[in-house]
């Protein structure tokens, strides 16, 4: 079922569920999730703020959950005994970048195993093996799964006063990460108001899905043959300086591999043998999820496999589905204010 997004207004939350099924309401409002998708259709608009650049233009509003009104217990585990009798559920919410639509779309599988429900990210919307392996493990598991979906290619594309310009979905999440993304993929100076929309779209969106609440992000990701793979982080390769420990199973597709910022899931996943990277604490700032997560004490993992691997990359998700019950035995890691 579809969900039409409406007013950021807690008073009228109620709205948003008024087609669903009764028991979803209280997943919704207990949930990661709860009330956070506002205005349909509403585009972020640009700010007068001149031209001082756009770090000084942003402030970060950093709140913990408690804070924000999040049950941190019942967001650590969304699960009911109310959603058994439900089998997958949508939520949508279109954003506009100045003209440009991007529409942001949850599927919901609900499981009767009960125990947390793990939470898939897909931010290029051209890589769909990692889709595809994820919702094959939704089916037998359960799970949440938001995608991205901007025209189906890697980066977004959009114009503004008659030029266009583009940036990678998974390098925006910080205000340095916008501006490395915006000059890399585009010519010429970068207009602030660009750099401030693109950066409200990552805000709003992490805001409206409650990200920052999840304890644990399973980013879907995959490359090409030979252009990324485990070698990148190597001592000498182009990811490099990321590398916090890594291992390396010969034995294995080097495109195949794990990128986690969780030093037990990097122990656990080199005990079974996978080609595993742990990233830096001190990990350069790229406006990745995974630098997100890091600078939010959010458990962060990537089974990265080449496009067109999916029965790997099943393989990937359900050996670690195992370690993901591990979490539910964790104490909830709260964000703190910067």
């Amino acid at each position: 079922m579809k969900f039409e997004s409406m007013l950021e207004n807690k008073d009228n939350s109620d709205n948003l569920i008024d087609s669903a099924k009764k028991g979803v309401r209280k997943i919704f409002l207990t949930g990661a999730i709860a009330a956070g998708i506002s205005s349909s259709s509403t585009g972020v608009e640009a700010s007068p703020i001149g031209t001082e650049g756009l770090d000084k233009s942003l402030e970060k509003n950093i709140t913990s959950p408690e804070q924000k009104g999040i049950d941190m217990e019942t967001t650590a585990n969304p699960y009911s005994v109310e959603s058994a009798e439900l089998e997958e559920d949508i939520l949508e919410k279109e954003y506009t970048l100045f003209n440009t639509p991007i529409k942001a779309v949850m599927t919901i599988r609900w499981s009767d195993q009960g125990g947390v429900m793990p939470f898939y990210f897909n931010m290029h919307e051209n890589e769909k093996t990692s889709v595809k392996a994820a919702k094959q493990l939704m089916e037998q598991s359960g799970g949440r799964l938001l995608e991205l979906q901007h025209g189906g290619g890697r980066l977004v594309n959009f114009e503004f006063q008659g030029k266009q310009y583009k940036f990678d979905p998974n390098r925006i999440f910080t205000s340095a990460g916008v501006d490395q993304t915006l000059k890399k993929y585009n010519a010429g100076n970068i207009p602030i108001d660009v750099q401030i929309e693109v950066y409200k779209f990552a805000e709003k969106l992490l805001q409206d899905f409650n990200v920052g609440a999840e304890r644990l992000v399973i980013a879907l990701h995959n490359n090409s043959e030979g252009s990324y793979s485990i070698k990148s982080y190597t001592s000498g390769g182009s990811e490099s300086a990321a590398t916090q420990d890594i291992h390396h199973n010969d034995s294995h597709d080097s495109d195949n591999f794990f990128y986690v910022t969780d030093k037990e899931d990097f122990d656990e996943l080199k005990k079974l043998n996978y080609n595993v990277v742990l990233q830096s604490k001190n990990v350069p700032d790229d406006g990745s999820l995974s630098v997100y997560a890091s600078m939010h004490n959010i458990r962060y993992i990537n089974p990265e496999a080449q496009d067109g691997h999916e029965h790997e990359q099943q393989e990937m998700l359900q050996d670690f589905a195992k370690i993901i019950k591990t979490l539910q035995e964790k104490p909830p890691v709260l964000m703190v204010k910067l």
